[in-house]
């Protein structure tokens, strides 16, 4: 019992275990990184994975956690297919390899810091930009869960019968997140002409005249999510060989705040400034376009003919 109960250990060996865990760790960020390099040839080192990332998409790592401080395999392969990286130049296998490569040689899980690394390796793959492959990170809504709905619960549902803090709280996040938006968000993007996007300069080209055709994709929301943002570009028929439906993904991440899923009305319209600038169009154009639109493009199927009905 002796040597077998740890709880017994004294002296050193009674943190040898975890500080073997912590030499270890600390050993893989000196040794580890440096296997795979950047497109430049530069070698990637801790350093300069918190340069090229920071902890940006530490959110999303963190989501595919579960709770863990660690990712497993299964859900790292995961996350490259929700993002949308699996294809021709990026297959399964090519995720599993990447896994193999960047976790400790006896480990099961990966850190933050090896899944950065394993980012690097998909855009080295894939003959992209690491910036890209971020971005498609960025534009992830979080894992697509499969299964089944909870009842309906009008307690939970119908927010009119929330009470004390609960019945403004959604209100005011909401308020919070659009004040937020216009003073940190804004100023990214620019306009043919050089001049900076901001909330006056986008005002002065939609007004709210764009307005309706934003809430109808909102579906009762206040906001607009990647699925939504990606359907108005589909139905008015901007997606071309000029702007291809990934570029609407990345158009979403940038335009979002970081750790958000969806966009404000303000933010759709620096969406479609983004769109106008990727097909070298004129804003106005986007703009007739997205007033053209006759609200979602629905498919499905009909019920047949039922007399009783």
């Amino acid at each position: 019992k002796f040597h077998d109960d740890k709880s017994l250990y004294t002296g050193m060996h009674a943190g040898g275990e975890g500080m073997a865990e912590k030499s270890e760790s600390r050993r893989n960020l000196t040794e580890g990184m440096g296997r795979t390099k950047l497109a430049s040839g530069e070698e990637v080192t801790e350093g300069v994975l918190r340069k090229l990332f920071g902890s940006e998409v530490k959110h999303v790592f963190d989501e595919y956690c579960s709770g863990e401080a660690t990712m497993d395999g299964k859900s790292f392969n995961k996350v490259a297919k929700d993002c949308d990286l699996i294809d021709s130049s990026l297959k399964e296998r090519d995720v599993d390899l990447a896994f193999a490569k960047i976790k400790e040689r006896d480990a099961r899980r990966i850190t933050y810091m090896q899944f950065l690394e394993g980012l690097v390796i998909f855009a080295n793959k894939k003959g992209v930009s690491v910036e890209e492959v971020k971005l498609r990170v960025l534009a992830n809504d979080g894992p697509v869960l499969h299964g089944t709905f909870a009842e309906a619960n009008k307690f939970h549902d119908d927010k009119s019968l929330y009470t004390g803090m609960h019945a403004g709280g959604e209100g005011m996040a909401e308020k919070s997140e659009s004040r937020r938006n216009l003073t940190e968000g804004m100023g990214r993007t620019k306009l043919a002409s050089g001049e900076e996007v901001t909330e006056g300069v986008l005002r002065k080209l939609f007004g709210s005249e764009v307005k309706h055709v934003f809430d109808e994709y909102c579906s009762g929301e206040a906001t607009m999510d990647g699925k939504s943002f990606n359907k108005v570009a589909k139905d008015c028929d901007l997606i071309d060989s000029s702007l291809k439906e990934r570029d609407v993904d990345l158009a979403f991440a940038k335009i979002k705040e970081r750790d958000a899923r969806r966009i404000t009305y303000m933010q759709f319209l620096e969406g479609l400034v983004i769109f106008a600038n990727k097909k070298g169009v004129s804003v106005e154009e986007v703009k007739l376009r997205v007033l053209a639109n006759d609200g979602p493009v629905l498919h499905g199927t009909f019920a047949e003919a039922n007399k009783f009905h």
